[in-house]
């Protein structure tokens, strides 16, 4: 996908070659469902759901096109730590 900078030439990517998506995703992300303590809720837990893709940020584009298409919220960078 280096080869698309513009997002919306990525979102129409998507529709046409919905498949590309999800085999991305397997090789590059996961999807993690977990219940966390939240009194406030009837059953005293909440449901958190995740979509992780990890990619260089020089992708970052890809991946804010991605988010857009899926609805999802936010991108968020990570600094690699150092041992």
């Amino acid at each position: 996908m280096k080869y698309f900078n513009e997002k919306e030439i990525i979102l129409e990517f998507f529709i046409n070659h919905s498949g590309w998506l999800s085999g991305f995703t397997c090789g590059e992300g996961c999807f993690n469902c977990s219940l966390l303590p939240y009194p406030k809720e009837k059953w005293g837990v909440q449901l958190g759901l995740d979509f992780n893709i990890t990619q260089s940020t020089n992708d970052r584009r890809l991946l804010e096109a991605i988010a857009e298409y899926l609805g999802l919220n936010r991108v968020r960078s990570m600094i690699k730590a150092t041992i």
